[in-house]
């Protein structure tokens, strides 16, 4: 009842050798993706902020400068949109649209 033929060991020892080094590969290639995620990672939280940080510096300029520019951008065509409604003829206003 006992006959265990040693091929048999043999066999068995081979594949699990194959299966081992099977699962260390398949470690190691999972061990080098975590790198490539935390390398990823690392360049979302850093770099990608630190760009995202200096487009909001620029929006935050551009408006300061249109609040400045806004006041007197609106009187000025308010001025030019009256003028040019209105077609006042006189000299004195055709002298001034000349300059």
């Amino acid at each position: 009842m006992n006959n265990i033929n040693p091929l048999n060991y043999t066999n068995v020892n081979k594949e699990l050798n194959i299966i081992k080094n099977d699962i260390n590969t398949l470690n190691n290639k999972i061990d080098a993706l975590f790198l490539k995620m935390d390398n990823i990672i690392s360049i979302l939280n850093i770099d990608i902020k630190k760009n995202t940080e200096k487009m909001g510096d620029h929006i935050d300029f551009i408006e300061r400068i249109y609040d400045n520019v806004k006041q007197p951008l609106a009187y000025l065509c308010n001025k030019i949109s009256y003028y040019s409604n209105n077609n006042i003829k006189t000299t004195e206003n055709l002298y001034l649209l000349d300059k």
